[in-house]
């Protein structure tokens, strides 16, 4: 008995620390989408849109607010910015954060997994929380193909949590923003915690006497 309780404690433990919180994934529109995992230490960034051009995200801001983070993907490199002011082109930080992990492309779709640490000591970053709760996210990319960062014309918008993600159930909290053209935003829990304890149970089991 006090094996199973022990290793209970354990494999709790494990989960809580492998992964602090995820949005699940964002879908932003029918062709772009991204995805946060926090955990205490760091931050990972998945973004799944067209192969062909920039990609572009904001995080805890509704528009292109001055002095807020973002990053845009621009073909090469996962870059660092903050927005100066709507319509203008968002500025590069000095310091460069993130580092991309994976780059893959697949009949027209790029994936890109990109992390940095949660807490990066730079004031143009966000510092993401460590528990959920609401936030905001918005997100653009080009016009047209091609990867120098000019318009995105319609193809921006925002997405809004307004309350705090659910731990089990149904999602909830999720709004979209009213932009012309109303773009759509729908978030769907991860299946990654629901699938990490059945993975550990094999091998748990043999030591369970």
């Amino acid at each position: 008995m006090r094996k199973i309780t022990l290793l209970t404690f354990m494999l709790t433990s494990f989960i809580m620390f492998s992964q602090t919180w995820s949005t699940g994934v964002i879908n932003f529109n029918g062709s772009y989408s991204g995805q946060l995992d926090v955990t205490s230490s760091t931050v990972t960034l998945t973004l799944i849109g067209p192969d062909d051009r920039w990609l572009g995200m904001g995080f805890n801001v509704t528009c292109m607010f001055s002095g807020n983070d973002a990053v845009i993907f621009d073909g090469t490199n996962l870059t660092d910015r903050n927005y100066v002011g709507i319509g203008s082109l968002p500025a590069l930080d000095t310091n460069q954060d993130w580092s991309i992990m994976s780059n893959t492309t697949n009949s027209g779709v790029r994936t890109l997994v990109a992390t940095r640490n949660r807490v990066t000591g730079d004031s143009n970053d966000f510092e993401f929380p460590t528990s959920e709760g609401g936030m905001n996210f918005i997100w653009a990319y080009r016009s047209a193909a091609g990867f120098s960062i000019t318009s995105h014309g319609g193809n921006r918008g925002s997405v809004a949590s307004t309350a705090p993600l659910p731990s089990t159930g149904s999602p909830s909290g999720f709004t979209t923003l009213p932009i012309i053209p109303s773009p759509t935003g729908v978030l769907r829990r991860s299946p990654a915690l629901l699938t990490l304890i059945p993975s550990l149970i094999p091998a748990l089991e043999p030591r369970i006497t």
